[in-house]
């Protein structure tokens, strides 16, 4: 019997120094890189030409400012990455250049983007227009509404996501 007692307090004294060695280590943190999950309300396209598979929104989530050629259109192209300083912007560690036309049309403005980034060894094309109307043709408080949005609207950080979740596949 004392044999059984000494054996089921030797069991606890290495059960629990197991379980404190455990709680010791840092957990093993699963993949954060949020560019791999999928994000809620986006879609996946389908496999392009090229066999490149993205996510985006089905829907900008705007009032006022309106896709014109959506969902974006993304290729790959082999290069080094560059870019003029003034057309640059980094988001988190990666670097995009942006190339914008605009071109107005009945109280509008159709904005066509292209952003280019480094992805692997290739470069990244995300390509689209989008429709900005005129906030001054709008009374209040509609017009003030159309402003706000405008200028609270991150186009930027959009790409960043959509570029961020390419895939060859």
């Amino acid at each position: 019997m004392a044999r059984n007692v000494i054996i089921a307090i030797a069991l606890i004294i290495l059960l629990g120094a197991g379980g404190w060695f455990f709680l010791q280590l840092e957990p093993e943190e699963a993949p954060t890189n949020e560019d791999t999950l999928p994000v809620s309300g986006w879609v996946y396209t389908e496999p392009n030409a090229q066999g490149i598979q993205f996510q985006y929104p089905a829907q900008l989530g705007t009032n006022y400012i309106s896709a014109q050629e959506w969902p974006p259109q993304v290729s790959l192209t082999a290069g080094d990455y560059s870019c003029a300083e003034q057309d640059e912007i980094m988001m988190g560690d990666r670097a995009h250049c942006i190339v914008k036309t605009s071109e107005g049309a009945a109280g509008s403005t159709y904005m066509t983007y292209e952003y280019i980034t480094g992805q692997g060894d290739f470069l990244a094309h995300v390509k689209f227009t989008l429709r900005f109307p005129q906030c001054m043709n709008y009374d209040e408080p509609q017009q003030g509404a159309c402003k706000a949005e405008q200028a609270t609207f991150d186009i930027d950080g959009l790409v960043d996501r959509i570029a961020s979740s390419i895939r060859m596949l």
